[in-house]
């Protein structure tokens, strides 16, 4: 997933979700800048809580959530929590 979200060829991509050598999806956000000469971008992460969603799906999507929101602390959001889109993809087996 974080290899289709987070790879650019523009050029812009200040930080990815992906770290290291071999990649591994370590960090807890990726970062976009908007255009090259100034400092506003775009801020994406992800949440996940798949075994509290077996269990139950209220409190999954909850905590899914929750952890996005959280990954999300150190963006500086220009409008507040108004400046956050929310995208849910639900797979069940």
């Amino acid at each position: 997933l974080t290899n289709k979200v987070d790879r650019s060829v523009t050029g812009k991509v200040a930080m990815q979700q992906t770290a290291g050598p071999i990649q591994l999806p370590l960090n807890n956000l990726g970062v976009m800048a908007l255009d090259f000469t100034g400092s506003t971008g775009i801020a994406t992460s992800l949440g996940h809580a798949p075994a509290a969603g077996l269990i139950d799906a209220a409190a999954g999507a909850q905590l899914s959530i929750a952890e996005a929101l959280t990954n999300l602390i150190w963006a500086p959001l220009t409008h507040g929590l108004r400046g956050v889109s929310l995208s849910a993809n639900w797979m069940w087996p």
